[in-house]
């Protein structure tokens, strides 16, 4: 059985520095176009509508 978190396409998290991020078992922070999205700078929206968010569910949509 594969397994699936439906995280990615659902919500995202900020630290407590203000970066997004996936989850709390992340500690990558999102970014877009080489940029650390941040909630000073940065929407909820623009975070999952990023080039790391959609890149990561693509990846996840396909098994890798």
């Amino acid at each position: 059985m594969r397994k699936y978190c439906p995280l990615p396409w659902t919500s995202v998290e900020a630290n407590t520095m203000g970066q997004y991020r996936v989850c709390c078992l992340s500690h990558e922070p999102i970014t877009h176009r080489n940029h650390v999205l941040s909630t000073r700078t940065h929407t909820i929206k623009q975070a999952m509508a990023s080039d790391y968010m959609n890149s990561l569910r693509e990846n996840l949509a396909t098994g890798i």
